[in-house]
């Protein structure tokens, strides 16, 4: 069995608002810098080290709660933690459906979980996509794969008004899909038959995560892949 180590500060984040996502509010890595509280650190304040399953995902921060994925044995962990304590929340486990057999450096839990300020929805690249509500009530599931990947997948879910959108690019039959954020059910997918790489994804990297925009009255989503762009709108999938 295998662990990781998240720290958890007790000052929590001194930002005026959530990381809820892959990279933070809009995907671009920071916030603003009038939203960063000046402040010094007490000596009294420290961090805390809370032991969790092996997972490659980011944690995820909304209002009171620090959202992670992780993988044990073959249970596929969501774990609910206090942003101020460190103590655990609730902890949802499922046992994955499939295996894709990639790398080793890489697992299922390399996807980070995405929030609308309420739900949470998680996306393991041996199951699908799964939504709980902040209780941990699981609200629906999407299965999603097998996948074609040597190296796996580490696209996360976007939440963008009622949509969740996600990119599974793989070496045979890529698709970006686009699934009701209430229901679970698939609005549109749109094939990418360009995408015949693996992209090198990792959550690092922004390049597999689809980032979503507005332009004037029209809405869409962009993901840069290697050296491909598509340009759709989150409403219809249309290029």
């Amino acid at each position: 069995m295998r662990w990781t180590l998240t720290l958890v500060c007790m000052a929590a984040l001194a930002y005026a608002e959530d990381w809820p996502r892959f990279r933070g509010p809009n995907g671009l890595g920071g916030v603003r810098h009038d939203r960063i509280t000046n402040r010094i650190w007490a000596e009294t304040e420290s961090c805390l080290a809370r032991r969790s399953p092996l997972g490659r995902s980011s944690p995820i921060v909304v209002k009171d709660r620090i959202y992670l994925t992780a993988l044990e044995d073959n249970k596929l962990v969501t774990l609910a933690i206090d942003r101020q304590t460190g103590s655990s929340i609730w902890r949802r486990e499922i046992i994955r459906d499939h295996l894709n057999k990639i790398f080793v450096g890489n697992d299922t839990a390399s996807p980070t979980a995405s929030s609308d300020g309420e739900n949470l929805y998680t996306f393991f690249p041996d199951l699908g996509l799964v939504s709980f509500d902040a209780s941990g009530k699981e609200r629906w599931r999407l299965r999603l794969g097998p996948f074609d990947n040597f190296y796996g997948i580490a696209s996360s879910p976007v939440v963008y008004g009622n949509t969740v959108a996600l990119i599974c690019d793989q070496i045979t039959g890529s698709f970006a899909v686009a699934v009701d954020k209430d229901s679970g059910r698939e609005r549109w997918r749109v094939q990418r038959k360009v995408a015949t790489t693996e992209g090198f994804s990792t959550p690092a990297r922004t390049a597999s995560t689809p980032t979503i925009w507005r332009l004037g009255r029209m809405c869409g989503g962009s993901a840069n892949k290697a050296s491909i762009l598509s340009v759709l709108r989150s409403s219809s999938g249309i290029w």
